[in-house]
């Protein structure tokens, strides 16, 4: 995971692979809730593009637990998804519906210059 300062505000970036599982989420979002720096008001791009999951929509059953843990552990979470793919797409529509709390806001971008200056406001 790399970070970079857009205006003095503080971005996490997460580059996912072909193949990436929900297992590997659950690893960087402990990660980022493990560590000493981490700011308790994230803003993270995650780019997915369009490479492809290993499960399908209908299995992604952490997605609830994924949220909770969010909620637990920061203030604001600002997520934005870079994706390319209809499957992508889909996959971060239904995650982004099940987001009901203002605390943790996602949104869903095609390019990763519109994703940053929506997280850098």
């Amino acid at each position: 995971m790399e970070k970079i300062n857009i205006e003095g505000k503080e971005i996490f970036v997460q580059r996912e692979k072909p193949g990436f599982t929900q297992e590997d989420i659950g690893m960087q979002l402990g990660m980022l809730i493990a560590g000493p720096d981490t700011p308790k008001d994230l803003k993270l791009m995650v780019v997915a593009q369009d490479a492809p999951p290993a499960f399908e929509l209908n299995e992604a059953a952490n997605m609830d637990l994924i949220i909770q843990t969010v909620l637990e552990h920061f203030n604001t979470f600002k997520q934005a998804f870079v994706v390319t793919s209809p499957k992508n797409t889909a996959f971060t529509m239904a995650y982004k519906n099940k987001v009901k709390d203002p605390r943790f806001e996602v949104e869903v971008f095609y390019t990763e210059k519109a994703a940053l200056d929506w997280l850098s406001k």
